[in-house]
């Protein structure tokens, strides 16, 4: 496995490593993928350890290596001369190696052939002058049901046997080991295993195969696991090794933070299933565990969030890593999105492999992916065969404008990909409760005018010098909307109708919900009302609110709103006014008892929040006035850019009682802004600042987050989360390298990162530091160059080689002979069932 790097990753390590199949060379099972994880010990621990809970369906399942020497028993961290330690990894390969005994070293080569198949390649090395008998045996353990379940052992022909873990309902999960004996057969109260003697003498290496298939049904599990151990697996090992060629190294002169970047390339990798359901193309998830996968109706349709549809802000994060390492998929993902394109432009935010849809549209980034993919690829015809989709998704964006000034409005707070801001969030207690909606924002045109100029160089690389004026003229007008949002120090929220910035007024605080309110309150400014009813954690009321007043011309209005009209979570709703009320008479729910509260404000635009600087990413001039706020601490925190104002009441730096947290999408957004705009070096130290601060948790929890604390090293929200890997694209901007494949390297001229580093990928090597850059091709051809160049340099291969492309981990038809229809009860006795493996 030459083409791996070579790590000695200890349980202190930073590291997040789960062995899965790897979509590239691996078949996928998006209804029943199982995920495991490698776990080192320490102490009276297991040394190492297989866990999986086959996609949700168990409580705990473990596969644990186990040796017998001279009657001592070595599983425990602190059996082992030398504790186990991760040496080299790929999406579907982890390898590890330790010293059980003095000189006799343990490798382990761990293997996802699929989503249901893994395997071990253990491989014992007697280095002493002394030869050495112990006998290699692997043990199970299954949690579920809420206790342990017992294990068996089948028997098969030619006294070949299996570790059976008890048959759940639609899971039968064996173990065979190659050759390997049954131990414990008539002890009942010991649990069974299964292995061999082995023999080593001084110098001697021995190595022993095992499969473990979790199928439906016991027979096919072990027809499938004969089958694996009847295949020669070295074609596959060479599969793994040739496709790691495409995952970049990348070398900072900082192990932890290296160890950081490879762990989330290789984790970015695995959240890639193949094509499923409804979709045509790759599917993008965002986590990829042990917890997660299994469907129990069979279709996905119950899958938890994360694999009910793809994430627009992950697609984001992940399109432009995977442009250079699986560009089919990052391509597939953007064509899942365009599979079900509706005659009006329209694009479903929720593009689901069953098929369910949200009903808004999706958040205007497509675009700048599909232009970030091309930059990697050069992939014209895919631009070419995409370009009018986009072109008319764009325009149906534009249309969104309820009241038809050419200024569109968000549907749903969904499609900010975050539900807490401030200003919005109906569904929080603690926010101001404002339907999105119902105002004008600066991210929304900030997007809007990204994807207009996205469009721009497509009709540039295309040369459709229509739609480049047709452009030319949105982004004027897009720009001129978002000039009149800027108030005193930043981009502002207003309301939709009136466009107007203001502050609100406290109506009803806390007030009992059986009452009819007088309030005759008139307003500066007109404006919105927003209602909130508390109480009733578990019972939604059946309401009707009336509001009563006097709208922008003094005449007088009354709004009614149902239960169906608000928005409920937990014993809270919310309620944002269609009508402009200058006064307001009179506030009334009926439907309430007395145990419910009342609440009642204006609405306040007011806030500043991560959008109020949203237009950053847009390039234009005008917007770079507020990077000194972006910058500054109100927004900048010790782990980079926080989502609302620091010095506000709602701010929160765990976000769970306010607006906060880090989260990499919208660090990268502002990071890739604010370096275009000049603020490269300050950029670089915020990243520097995340490596560190994942290097601490991933040393302490092995496990990305789905956002991190705002000054702690604490990860937060879901476990696992794809959005809480290393800020990859931002780095690659800052290195300032993209290496295309084997023959073409892209060089920026501007270099943020500063100091020397490092990238191998597709067989290339470049080394950059502040006063050399040298670039070497798989054929030997070598290209060094000052660094100081004032445009982007295309480094190219005059003599390129042809490397060998990697191949899909599959077995050939079935040859297994159908197997009993019995199934095994859970026992440590020996269940003789009999199979034919031709081989």
């Amino acid at each position: 496995m030459n083409n791996l790097r070579t790590w000695e990753l200890n349980l202190q390590s930073p590291y997040s490593l789960q062995l899965a199949a790897d979509a590239r060379i691996c078949l996928t099972n998006y209804v029943d993928d199982q995920t495991w994880d490698i776990k080192l010990g320490q102490g009276d621990e297991t040394a190492l350890a297989l866990h999986t809970r086959y996609g949700g369906r168990v409580g705990l399942a473990s596969i644990v290596p186990l040796f017998n020497h001279e009657g001592r028993v070595i599983y425990q961290a602190k059996t082992y001369h030398q504790s186990p330690i991760i040496t080299a990894f790929a999406p579907n390969y982890i390898a590890t190696t330790a010293e059980i005994l003095p000189d006799v070293v343990f490798d382990g080569q761990h293997i996802a052939f699929d989503s249901q198949v893994i395997s071990g390649i253990y491989t014992l090395t007697n280095k002493s002058k002394q030869a050495v008998k112990l006998r290699f045996e692997l043990f199970g353990h299954l949690g579920a049901r809420g206790q342990e379940q017992k294990l068996s052992i089948v028997s098969m022909s030619d006294e070949r046997y299996a570790l059976s873990f008890a048959a759940l309902a639609g899971l039968s999960p064996v173990v065979i080991v190659e050759n390997g004996i049954a131990t414990n057969l008539n002890d009942k109260s010991a649990s069974p295993k299964i292995g061999y003697d082995i023999a080593l003498k001084a110098g001697e290496s021995h190595t022993v195969r095992w499969v473990h298939v979790g199928l439906a049904d016991l027979r096919d599990s072990l027809a499938l696991a004969n089958q694996w151990l009847a295949t020669d697996w070295q074609p596959y090992l060479d599969s793994i090794n040739d496709a790691a060629l495409t995952i970049p190294q990348v070398q900072t002169g900082n192990l932890d933070w290296d160890a950081v970047i490879a762990s989330s390339y290789n984790y970015a990798l695995q959240c890639i299933l193949r094509p499923a359901g409804s979709l045509p193309r790759e599917l993008l998830l965002t986590h990829r565990t042990p917890d997660v996968g299994y469907s129990t109706k069979g279709t996905g349709s119950d899958h938890r969030r994360g694999w009910d549809g793809q994430d627009m802000m992950l697609t984001y994060l992940l399109t432009p890593l995977l442009a250079s390492i699986y560009p089919q998929a990052a391509e597939g993902i953007i064509r899942n999105y365009l599979a079900n394109q509706q005659d009006d432009g329209s694009i479903d935010l929720k593009t689901s492999a069953v098929g369910e849809q949200s009903g808004y549209l999706c958040t205007p980034i497509l675009t700048q992916c599909v232009w970030t993919i091309y930059e990697f690829t050069q992939n014209t015809a895919f631009i070419t065969e995409i370009f009018d989709n986009l072109l008319h998704f764009f325009e149906r964006w534009l249309d969104e404008d309820m009241d038809g000034d050419g200024f569109p409005e968000w549907q749903d707070d969904s499609q900010t990909g975050y539900v807490a801001f401030p200003t919005f969030s109906p569904a929080r207690d603690w926010a101001q409760g404002a339907a999105i909606n119902t105002v004008e924002a600066p991210d929304l045109l900030s997007y809007l005018i990204c994807e207009a100029q996205a469009l721009q160089q497509m009709a540039s690389l295309l040369d459709d010098k229509g739609a480049l004026k047709t452009l030319s003229g949105h982004i004027a007008h897009l720009s001129r909307n978002l000039d009149a949002l800027w108030e005193g120090d930043h981009y502002a929220y207003r309301d939709r109708d009136t466009d107007i910035t203001t502050t609100g007024t406290v109506l009803l605080n806390d007030e009992p919900g059986d009452i009819d309110h007088k309030i005759r309150n008139t307003f500066v400014a007109p404006n919105r009302v927003i209602v909130e009813i508390v109480g009733g954690v578990r019972h939604t009321p059946k309401i009707t609110l009336t509001v009563e007043g006097h709208d922008t011309n003094g005449n007088s209005v009354k709004e009614t709103a149902t239960t169906d009209n608000f928005t409920w979570s937990s014993g809270f709703g919310s309620y944002t006014t269609q009508q402009i009320f200058s006064k307001v008479e009179r506030i009334y729910v009926q439907g309430l008892s007395r145990v419910y509260r009342v609440f009642a404000h204006t609405m306040d635009t007011t806030e500043l929040d991560i959008n109020g600087v949203m237009p950053l990413i847009t390039d234009l001039d005008n917007t770079k006035r507020v990077a000194d706020l972006a910058l500054s601490e109100r927004l900048l925190r010790d782990n980079g850019f926080t989502m609302t104002d620091t010095k506000s009441e709602y701010f929160d730096p765990t976000n769970a009682e306010g607006a906060g947290g880090i989260w990499f999408y919208w660090n990268t957004l502002f990071g890739d802004g604010l370096r275009r705009a000049g603020y490269g070096d300050k950029i670089t130290d915020i990243v520097k600042n995340q490596l560190n601060m994942l290097q601490t948790v991933l040393s302490e929890t092995h496990e990305f987050g789905q956002f991190y604390h705002t000054d702690e090293a604490k990860a937060l929200g879901d476990d696992g989360h794809a959005s809480g890997i290393a800020p990859l694209h931002l780095l690659n901007q800052l290195f300032g390298v993209r290496i295309l494949g084997t023959t073409e390297v892209w060089l920026d001229n501007e270099f943020s990162w500063g100091r020397g580093v490092t990238l191998r990928q597709h067989g290339v090597y470049v080394r950059r530091t502040n006063k050399r850059i040298k670039v070497e091709f798989p054929s030997g051809h070598v290209v060094e160059l000052d660094p100081d160049f004032d445009e982007p340099q295309l480094i190219v291969d005059p003599e390129p080689i042809e490397q060998s492309d990697y191949r899909l981990i599959e077995l050939p038809e079935a040859v297994a002979e159908p197997l009993p229809s019995e199934q095994p009860p859970p026992s440590t006795k020996k269940i003789t069932i009999e199979v034919e493996v031709e081989e």
